[in-house]
């Protein structure tokens, strides 16, 4: 008995060309569902190592690398590691040390929106939900 001969391709379909959500590189994804090119970048998203660089601003950039920024949580979400204003004086200096400008409020606080980079906070989790709580139950008591 002979089995008729198809051509099966093992590589992925040229529509499925992507970015990994960790590494920034450009593969072709196995599967629809794909978001990393491979074992170790899905192990680093696992373990919540911040990603490369991904779409960050000059000044997200600077504050990963000054270690003033960084995972925080167990997902892969940026946050200062830092106060808010230490960062800022910090990265003010910066500038004008390489001669990049004057860095306004305004504009670190459009690049930390922009960068989806949290705020420091010195507070547990439970504790900001705790204030959260507190502050709608003031607002429903207010209306009432």
């Amino acid at each position: 008995m002979s089995f008729p001969e198809t051509s099966v391709s093992t590589t992925a379909p040229k529509d499925r060309e992507r970015t990994c959500t960790q590494c920034n590189a450009t593969y072709r994804a196995p599967r629809a569902t794909a978001r990393y090119c491979g074992n170790a970048c899905r192990m680093k998203a696992k373990r919540g190592t911040v990603p490369k660089g991904a779409g960050l601003s000059i000044i997200g950039k600077a504050l990963l690398r000054l270690d003033m920024a960084g995972p925080i949580g167990p997902v892969t979400a940026l946050g200062l590691t830092v106060p808010r204003d230490y960062a800022l004086v910090e990265l003010r200096l910066i500038f004008d040390r390489k001669g990049w400008g004057q860095l306004s409020d305004a504009e670190f606080d459009a690049s930390l929106s922009a960068d989806r980079i949290a705020r420091y906070n010195t507070d547990s989790p439970e504790a900001a939900s705790r204030k959260l709580l507190l502050g709608r139950q003031r607002v429903a008591i207010a209306r009432a």
